[in-house]
Formats: C-alpha cells, structure tokens, sequence
C-alpha cells in the first residue's frame, strides 16, 4: 500500500496483529484518517482525550483511598463494658424449648394469650458456645471512611461507620445525657436471628448500635438500648420484619427474668429496641426509649 492510499473501510488496517505496529495512518486536526502513513506506532499525544462525566457528577474525582486505621479497646475503661447475648433462636411457653429456629416455624404476631417469648441462647444449642461476648479485648483494622473518635462513653476508642449520619450518631450516644455506656456493633461479631418470611429461611442481622442507660427500673435492672439506624425510611417488607423482630422477639426474650435459682450473670437486664430512620430525631427517641 503506497502513502497516497486514502484510508478507507476496505485498507484501513495496516498491519498484522501478530507484529508490533511498523506505522499508522496520520490523522489532521479535527483527528481525522489523512491520505497518508507515517512510520511506527502512533504517539500518544494524538489520543482523543475521554469526556468529563455528563451532568451533576461533571466535576467528580476519583475516593482518595482510605489508610486502615485501628479500632481497640481502651485500658482503664472496664466500667463502660456491654455484654452482648447471644441467641441461636426463641421458644414459646415452658417445658422443653420448641426451636424457633427451625425454618418452618414461620412467626406469628404475638397476641395477649400467647406466652411470652423466651430466649433460646447459643450455648443450649450448641454445647460448648458462648453465651455471651463483650467489649473486652477487641482489636481491628479497618478502612471505612466515617469515623467517630475521642469517644467518653465508649470502651473502645472510636466508631467506624459506614456514613456521615451513622457517625453523627454515635456522637449523639456520646453526648446523650440518658446514656451511661454505648458501642458501635461492627466487627463485634453479634447478630441477632430473624426470621425472612419473604425467602422462607432463617437470617441474621447486626444491629449498629448497643448502650447501656442510666436507668434502674422499677425492679432493679439496668435498662440497655439495641439501636438500628436507616438512613432512609425502610419501607422494604424485609426490614420491617428485622424492625419486628427486634421490638417483639428479641428484646422480650433477652429480657425476660431467669428462674429465681439461676446465676446472677443469666440475668441480661431490660432491653429496648429503638428503629431510627431521621438522624434529626434520633436524640428524642433514645431519651424516650432510656425513660420510658
């Protein structure tokens, strides 16, 4: 092919793919085939450089990546411990537990008649399990972006969150007058089981949030806060369910007061479960939920 060949759809590759380029058709000013070749690959600087997105997003730039930092417990502060109960599942009534657990035991609504709903903890499922866990001894790395730090109130020295408003909560814990000791569930490993009636299967959820209130109840137990933040509403069936869970299975079963003969630490105190979906009210929820 001479020099003078117009680059056309027929002729307008050069060379094999096999080989390194030995030319390229030059291009003029509006970046257009000329009539001509030159020798080698063609520079860089005649690339067509790619469009700014379209829209708001016009002036975006790449998330400067985010260094790990740690998240630990801080010594001295063994006053602020939470302990979390673990459950494998709940059972109705007394007697032999009945397994909630089980998949086909779909849940029903809790009417006046029914008995109230017990706990059925990890360790009378599986011998050998934890029933309980705390704040005591943790340690992790991680590169969320959202940070709460300095805390006062908290065993562990910061908050990793996963938005602005999940951060501005934990602040709000911080500084809650009601609020005695408070922690950010992530990496903790506790769950709370729930029952998923939309995939028919068991399922479980981590809260964001556990506090310990200033509150005695009227007979003597400290009164403790699960806390799940959703930054929109839910609305979705699935959340409503995991919101259901929390106010009238769990939070029941976990404060249910053992037998008279038991061990004083099988006794997890009154639990509340609190569903913020406006970071704006979050304040007035949980002094409701800590005097209430």
């Amino acid at each position: 092919m001479s020099d003078s060949e117009r680059a056309s759809e027929s002729n307008w590759v050069l060379h094999t793919p096999y080989a390194a380029p030995d030319r390229h058709w030059e291009l003029d000013e509006q970046g257009r085939a000329k009539t001509s070749t030159a020798p080698g690959r063609r520079p860089s600087s005649t690339q067509l450089p790619v469009p700014n997105p379209r829209g708001d997003d016009s002036d975006w730039t790449p998330p400067v990546p985010v260094e790990p930092q740690d998240v630990y417990t801080l010594p001295g502060r063994e006053h602020l411990r939470l302990r979390f109960p673990h459950l494998a599942g709940y059972a109705r009534g007394g007697g032999v537990p009945r397994w909630s657990i089980d998949p086909r035991d779909a849940p029903r609504r809790r009417v006046q008649s029914e008995p109230r709903v017990g706990a059925v903890f990890d360790d009378l499922r599986e011998p050998g399990a934890a029933r309980t866990s705390d704040t005591g001894g943790v340690r992790f790395r991680t590169t969320l972006r959202y940070w709460y730090d300095g805390t006062a109130k908290s065993e562990l020295n910061a908050a990793a969150c996963h938005s602005r408003d999940e951060a501005r909560l934990a602040e709000i814990l911080d500084r809650h007058p009601d609020v005695e000791a408070w922690v950010r569930n992530f990496r903790l490993g506790w769950t709370v089981p729930w029952y998923d009636s939309g995939n028919a299967c068991w399922s479980r959820t981590e809260p964001d949030f556990v506090a310990r209130s200033k509150t005695i109840t009227t007979d003597g137990r400290r009164r403790h806060l699960v806390i799940e933040f959703k930054g929109l509403l839910a609305g979705e069936a699935s959340e409503e369910q995991k919101r259901r869970y929390l106010e009238e299975r769990w939070a029941p079963a976990v404060s249910r007061r053992p037998a008279s003969n038991a061990r004083a630490e099988d006794d997890h105190g009154d639990w509340r479960a609190v569903w913020i979906e406006d970071i704006e009210r979050a304040g007035e929820q949980i002094a409701r939920a800590c005097r209430g």
